[in-house]
């Protein structure tokens, strides 16, 4: 059974900080997270000089390389065993800049074991989003669900999870689990809204909130 990880990146980086914030002190970043190693040597992070969470607001990166372990562990009979055959990671993100800068984005991204999947956004949409006129970069929500698509039509996967809370990812779930495919989705239940689709259209909706309590705030480094 082969499994595959995809990160809608700026859902899953804000919600996220927003749920980090609401636990711990409003004013600090997700750039200020640290998590303590508690298990010496495991698949999920093999390089024991980097740390367990990074972040990087940037271009909306944000990763926890236990969460997988993290989920086997307490959840077992929900997210089954696919954790543990995961071949691909896919990152979903935009960043702005020029074109240098993105091009670092998708190296950086690379050297952190995942498929960069990184749209370069202009100065004006940027500056839209960041006034809430428009919410999120859609071009990016849109070529992580191509990729989700064609990867099923190709058979690359058994089993996907996708990290978001976006409800605009569910036609791509049902149309994923119409190809036999199945589907977790990790996100934040506070996030839904009431009587979301997100509950019931995956195979399994898993609440990431109780893994955010095990995070720290770094007011220093702990190294």
């Amino acid at each position: 059974m082969v499994s595959v990880v995809y990160v809608d990146g700026e859902n899953h980086f804000l919600r996220t900080e927003k749920v980090f914030k609401m636990q711990r002190e409003e004013h600090t970043s997700l750039e200020r997270v640290w998590k303590n190693r508690t298990v010496v040597g495991a698949a999920a992070y093999p390089d024991e000089s980097e740390p367990i969470v990074e972040a990087d607001r940037s271009f909306f990166f944000f990763w926890d390389k236990q969460v997988l372990d993290y989920l086997e562990k307490t959840l077992p009979r929900v997210v089954g065993r696919g954790v543990r055959n995961v071949m691909r990671g896919v990152y979903a993100t935009s960043c702005y800049g020029d074109v240098e800068t993105v091009h670092q984005a998708r190296v950086w991204i690379r050297k952190k074991g995942f498929d960069p999947l990184v749209v370069h956004e202009l100065r004006g949409t940027r500056e839209q989003r960041e006034n809430r006129v428009q919410k999120k970069a859609k071009t990016v929500d849109l070529a992580l669900a191509v990729r989700i698509l064609e990867d099923a039509y190709h058979d690359a996967y058994d089993v996907c999870y996708l990290f978001s809370s976006d409800l605009d990812f569910v036609p791509i779930v049902e149309a994923v689990k119409r190809l036999g495919k199945r589907v977790i989705v990790c996100g934040y239940r506070d996030a839904l809204g009431v009587h979301s689709d997100l509950e019931f259209v995956p195979d399994a909706f898993v609440d990431l909130t109780a893994r955010v309590e095990t995070y720290s705030w770094k007011r220093e480094n702990p190294e």
